[in-house]
């Protein structure tokens, strides 16, 4: 015995210069933030390259009036410091975010920001705080990583989860700039703590700038001929199921939102069947591999599905969006020439139906926080 702890003990001894040298390592990387920045060109003004993540929210959006945080979410950093305030984290795509048809326009308030307002008109200014971590593009894997890595530190009341276009769009090289997760337990853990650390960061981005380097492909790349999903649809459901246990892990509810569509809104579909080769919102056809608008409904309603299925498997709150644009205009809730991301009418059903659940669940009371 005594010989074995010698060893234990002569082992840790050796082993304190490269702990040291690692630590040292670690402070400079933070310091200079070299972990952060990678340089592999993405050939979009909205992303700019993320070692983690893949890709990220680019300064461009704040040319367009919108400020990122220091976590590079849309809208200011997050505090906790007010008594009896109650956070909700508000996961998902360019439709959480506030992207517009027009790409070169974003809403002004998106529907995390109209449930801050309504919030606060209802409770009085500080007692809500709505966290918009919407980023454009992302999937369920993407924010998983997000929520592991960059919000691990947040401890948010609410978490609600909105996705589904990105995982079944085609991803393509931005897709690739990704991971997946381990499947093992093991692994999982050890992952969890490198996340913490700029070490790993670094390391990725160094593998990413040597693949990049090293790729013959220099030219874009050309679109499907055929649709494959960024993320099939087991792993979708596989995702849902790690964003709710992730986040039910550090104390928060979890609700999920349906993702909407123009196409299945009542006399779209034919509408939208009918828009010539060139029409800007055959878009999401071309660029997925679809080769009509009934296609693209049945395999977004099938990841739909997934949701509502995930959500009853998993006793989580479901928020059917989709269900409730049924009774709109149609026009008032999508562009003609996109069939994904709502106009504001829709941003704010949206945040309604987010207040009228926090209003009727009383979730938000067990803090000292809100009660309707």
């Amino acid at each position: 015995m005594r010989s074995f702890l010698s060893i234990c003990a002569k082992a840790f001894v050796g082993s304190l210069p490269a702990l040291f040298l690692v630590l040292v390592v670690e402070g400079i990387l933070r310091w200079g933030g070299w972990g952060e920045r990678c340089n592999v060109p993405l050939n979009s003004v909205f992303w700019v390259c993320d070692p983690v993540l893949g890709f990220r929210a680019s300064p461009y959006f704040e040319q367009l009036g919108v400020k990122l945080n220091r976590l590079g979410l849309r809208g200011p950093d997050p505090t906790r410091e007010k008594r009896g305030e109650v956070q909700v984290l508000a996961l998902g795509d360019s439709c959480t975010f506030g992207i517009l048809p027009d790409p070169k326009t974003v809403l002004s308030a998106p529907y995390p920001e109209l449930l801050a307002r309504r919030g606060a008109e209802r409770w009085g200014e500080g007692r809500l705080q709505v966290i918009n971590a919407g980023v454009p593009g992302y999937s369920t894997l993407q924010a998983l990583l997000l929520l592991r890595s960059k919000l691990r530190s947040l401890r948010p009341d609410l978490v609600t989860v909105r996705f589904g276009w990105n995982d079944h769009f085609a991803g393509g090289r931005l897709a690739q700039l990704s991971y997946r997760e381990p499947v093992s337990p093991v692994l999982l853990l050890a992952e969890d703590w490198l996340l913490t650390t700029e070490l790993y960061a670094f390391a990725r981005r160094l593998g990413m700038e040597l693949t990049y380097r090293n790729s013959s492909e220099t030219a874009p790349p050309r679109p499907p001929t055929s649709w494959q999903p960024s993320v099939p649809l087991p792993e979708y459901e596989h995702y849902l199921r790690r964003l709710a246990q992730v986040a039910r892990s550090r104390g928060a509810q979890v609700w999920f939102i349906t993702a909407p569509d123009a196409l299945s809104l009542p006399g779209q579909l034919a509408r939208f069947e009918s828009l010539p080769p060139g029409a800007p919102a055959r878009r999401a056809l071309f660029f997925n591999g679809h080769k009509s608008f009934q296609e693209l409904l049945e395999v977004h309603e099938m990841y739909r599905e997934a949701t509502r299925r995930v959500a009853k498997e998993l006793g989580v709150l479901l928020i059917d969006a989709a269900l409730a644009y049924q009774g709109y205009n149609p026009k008032e809730l999508f562009d003609d020439s996109d069939v994904v991301h709502p106009l504001l009418l829709g941003h704010q059903i949206e945040a309604g139906l987010l207040l009228d659940q926090l209003v009727a669940s009383g979730s938000t009371a067990k803090k000292g926080g809100l009660n309707g």
